[in-house]
């Protein structure tokens, strides 16, 4: 939905967009992991991760403590590394997007399901684009090409009342605004 122009970074393959946009294809960036050892060779990982899960993960690693009395929101992968363990598919993996153009939230993806808000003008320097919001089951749809949101309003509204919560109270418009 909604209109776009482009000014491609390059390819992600079968991931929308690209690099500074809150599609798949400018979140989605692939890592390769090496301690010789300990994380095993030639290992392709499909479950999820995000930045706030390297501070637990790597203080696990080097035998470290993470602070007491402090609320660390990322998970240890430190199992899913070294192929000892798995992401726990219900332990909530969810995380905020935000605009590469400084213009606030852009998006919310919580395990299967991602919204991405509302944006007129685009979102970054690479694509200028608007679009109503835009509800995707990644699980089914990684490409982003199928907007669920017009059939799933209650949804985008559960998503978006989350996403306020976890960014800190965000008045977020109801679904179709």
């Amino acid at each position: 939905a909604g209109t776009a122009q482009w000014n491609t970074s390059g390819s992600a393959g079968p991931l929308r967009q690209g690099k500074s946009t809150t599609f798949e294809g400018g979140v989605r960036v692939p890592l390769i992991a090496r301690w010789p050892g300990k994380i095993p060779v030639g290992r392709t990982i499909e479950e999820p991760a995000a930045m706030i899960d390297w501070m637990p993960t790597l203080a696990h690693l080097a035998g470290a403590a993470l602070p007491e009395g402090v609320e660390i929101d990322g998970k240890d992968l430190s199992g899913v590394l070294t192929g000892h363990g798995h992401r726990d598919p219900d332990d909530g993996f969810r995380y905020l997007l935000y605009r590469q153009d400084n213009s606030g939230l852009g998006g919310y993806r919580e395990g299967r399901w991602k919204l991405k808000l509302a944006v007129e003008g685009g979102e970054s320097v690479y694509a200028i684009y608007s679009h109503p919001d835009l509800l995707f089951d990644l699980e089914n749809d990684v490409g982003e090409q199928v907007d669920l949101a017009p059939r799933m309003p209650a949804r985008v509204d559960e998503m978006k009342r989350r996403m306020g919560e976890l960014a800190g109270a965000v008045d977020l418009p109801a679904a179709g605004r």
